[in-house]
């Protein structure tokens, strides 16, 4: 019984020593979390008169930092914010079938332009 107690006793140390470090420690903890990325995105482009057709931009998505903590002689609480979003983006060109205006059973290509992210960051919101 002594050696299963020791061995409690050692394993209660180690998780006790991991949270307090982790716990000391939360902006570090905090930052390691922190990912913002472009990634498609897929949705239906409707255009009256068109066919509707898929396409894939890409959005941004992640997660960011905020947080409030003291700085300054007065330690005062200062809060911080950032959001996952666009820094770049471009113009791309989705042809689209259309019904020709002056002969309705033609169809002709349209060019219908949409805007996809090409860089994301942390950014203040």
């Amino acid at each position: 019984m002594a050696k299963n107690s020791g061995m409690f006793m050692i394993l209660s140390l180690a998780i006790a020593s991991s949270l307090s470090s982790s716990a000391a420690n939360p902006m570090q903890t905090a930052l390691n979390s922190v990912h913002c990325v472009a990634r498609g995105y897929t949705f239906t482009v409707k255009v009256a008169g068109c066919q509707e057709r898929s396409v894939t931009i890409n959005t941004c998505l992640g997660t960011c930092l905020s947080l409030s903590t003291p700085t300054g002689t007065k330690y005062e609480q200062v809060k911080s914010c950032t959001c996952c979003q666009q820094i770049k983006t471009e113009k791309v060109d989705v042809g689209l079938w259309c019904q020709d205006k002056s002969d309705p059973s033609k169809m002709d290509m349209y060019y219908h332009q949409i805007e996809t992210v090409t860089e994301c960051a942390c950014a203040s919101c």
